[in-house]
């Protein structure tokens, strides 16, 4: 609905000798490539499967030093686990889910992604991090950000709270919410983090920076979220293991 048409996800087809050349499956809708296979819903992105590991860090600091240094290998993960090959009855030209899931929630309007600002999302809602949480010698992206968000909590002056993570949360807020329950809507913001939490869950990105529960005694945790999802038990507990061992 915010978006105001269609997912547009293509993906490009695999050639062997039968496939007709041009491939075209949907001559009349203007959004379907030529050798491509055409999806215009969400769910195709969302039925793809992954496996998703959450890593418990023992501070603060812990937590930035696992986000920066786990979002370096979580392409390199993504690769040696790639498993998504296929789409609607084809063999495409590609090798994991990343790119169709990405195309499946790009919510942006054609004015915001032909004319993108300061404060308007560059990207899908599903895509990688945009900088680094310890240091930002090497965030050379200068990604879009809430300047009414980064600037309440830079005015607070919470203790932990500096510039690249109140631009961390800050960036989290150029998009909108895109589910709300009735019975969550008039909340007290100081001991629930339910808002928060509607714009952090729907910014997807290969890696996430995940602060602790009120109330909890969960601490600070991040997740790796690349990885596609094997046939067997084994191979997905192999990946999970190795991931909590370079973890380590």
């Amino acid at each position: 609905l915010r978006r105001g048409k269609k997912v547009e996800i293509n993906v490009p087809i695999y050639k062997d000798k039968n496939t007709p050349s041009p491939f075209i499956e949907f001559p009349d809708v203007p959004a379907a490539k030529p050798d491509h296979v055409y999806m215009d819903a969400t769910g195709f992105g969302f039925g793809c499967c992954c496996i998703q590991m959450t890593i418990q860090a023992c501070n603060l600091d812990e937590a930035k030093v696992l986000y920066d240094q786990l979002a370096i290998v979580t392409p390199i993960m993504m690769a040696l686990s790639a498993a998504a090959p296929t789409y609607r009855g084809y063999l495409c030209e590609v090798d994991c889910r990343w790119n169709v899931i990405s195309a499946s929630t790009d919510d942006r309007t054609n004015e915001e992604i032909d004319n993108p600002g300061e404060d308007r999302a560059r990207t899908s809602r599903y895509c990688t991090i945009n900088s680094f949480l310890r240091s930002d010698k090497f965030s050379d992206v200068n990604p879009p950000y809430n300047k009414e968000i980064y600037r309440t909590l830079m005015d607070a002056n919470v203790e932990n709270v500096d510039d690249l993570m109140a631009r961390h949360i800050a960036h989290l807020f150029i998009r909108d919410p895109i589910s709300a329950f009735s019975n969550r809507i008039e909340l007290n913001d100081e001991t629930d983090t339910d808002h928060f939490e509607s714009i952090q869950s729907t910014n997807w990105q290969n890696m996430r920076f995940k602060p602790p529960p009120p109330g909890s005694d969960i601490g600070w945790r991040v997740e790796i979220r690349t990885i596609e999802a094997q046939i067997t038990d084994f191979e997905n507990a192999a990946f999970v293991s190795f991931c909590i061992l370079l973890s380590r």
